[in-house]
């Protein structure tokens, strides 16, 4: 699975969780909530598997924070222990970290990190 490969697989079933799935960056104009995701690293021992380190930050405005918080979970619930299949191989997702409530300068944006482990196996 080319990185390529395992990029586009992760996009396809974030959007199944929502429908403004980012890479790396959103624009300055898209709309909230949001989602933007990242492959920061993988770690290749020899052996399979190839472990990538998956990022998905959840991005929404304003007060309430429970439609950011209901957005995340739609995202765990598309992701951990989900297999993703592509190029001839196939990825395992394992959530590793769930971080608090992450602060902006600017207080009206609201973000939740979600970090996973993404086993591929080719």
């Amino acid at each position: 699975m080319t990185p390529r490969e395992l990029k586009s697989a992760i996009e396809e079933r974030l959007k199944m969780a929502h429908s403004r799935v980012y890479y790396q960056n959103a624009t300055s104009s898209a709309p909230f909530p949001h989602l933007v995701f990242d492959l920061p690293n993988a770690i290749d021992q020899g052996d399979p598997p190839e472990v990538w380190v998956l990022d998905v930050d959840g991005w929404d405005k304003g007060v309430d924070t429970a439609a950011l918080d209901a957005l995340m979970e739609s995202v765990d619930s598309v992701l951990q222990r989900q297999t993703l299949v592509a190029g001839g191989a196939r990825a395992r997702v394992y959530r590793d970290i769930r971080l608090s409530p992450i602060t902006e300068d600017n207080t009206e944006l609201k973000r939740r990190r979600y970090t996973y482990q993404v086993r591929v196996y080719q």
